[in-house]
Order: C-alpha cells, then sequence, then structure tokens
C-alpha cells in the first residue's frame, strides 16, 4: 500500500538492473477516489493506514516520474502498455481481459532485443 512499485527498494538492495512492468500507460496519474474515502472510515482506528491511503496519489506519481527519469539514464528498463483500451482493476470481462494480456504479450517480445541490450550493460 504505501510503495505500489518498489523499484526503489531494489536500487537501494544492491540490484544493478531492474525490470518494471506497468500495468498502466506511461501518461497515467492517480487520483483520490471516493473508495479513499470509504477506506479511510473504516481504518479510522488506524492512523497510519488513513494518512498512506491519503498520499499514495502523490507518492504513486512522484515514483513514476523519478522511474522514467532512471529509465532515460539508463539504469531501469520499463515495459509498459501504450493503452489499456478503458480496463480497470476490478474488469471481469475474460475477452476484454484475454485481449489485453495477447496485447501485452506482444509488446514484450517487441521489447526484447532492447532488454537483452540492457541486460548486457
Amino acid at each position: 500500500m504505501a510503495d505500489s512499485v518498489p523499484f526503489e527498494r531494489a536500487l537501494e538492495q544492491g540490484c544493478d538492473k531492474v525490470i518494471v512492468v506497468l500495468t498502466r500507460e506511461r501518461g497515467y496519474e492517480k487520483h483520490t477516489d471516493g473508495g479513499t474515502k470509504i477506506s479511510s472510515a473504516l481504518y479510522r482506528r488506524y492512523p497510519n493506514i488513513v494518512k498512506d491511503l491519503k498520499e499514495r496519489p502523490a507518492k504513486y506519481n512522484e515514483s513514476m516520474q523519478k522511474l522514467f527519469r532512471l529509465e532515460k539514464e539508463g539504469r531501469v528498463f520499463v515495459i509498459a502498455p501504450d493503452t489499456t483500451h478503458g480496463v480497470g482493476r476490478t474488469e471481469s470481462d475474460p475477452k476484454r481481459l484475454e485481449e489485453l494480456y495477447e496485447e501485452g504479450y506482444l509488446e514484450g517480445k517487441e521489447q526484447m532485443v532492447a532488454l537483452k541490450n540492457y541486460l548486457k550493460k
């Protein structure tokens, strides 16, 4: 909950090659939603959880900015979809999920040469 994409932890642990696979397109920004308010009310007895829930969108967005900066520097390799075609985290339509999976699989194959080059450095 506190760190949506823990690439910084991998770098802190001494990993010199970090591969990050995102499930959202590069321009995606997280915003506070109604679920945050409901969760905050449910966890009001746990103020640190409520604090993390409220700060999560800003932390995620800052983390993504840092991730893409590190990608430009060649320190991390990022695989991200061009689009999610409106498929959200609670999608249950098997056909839509299968289509998105196939698209992601093809994207991964297309990036294989670049990934191998990154790993050789």
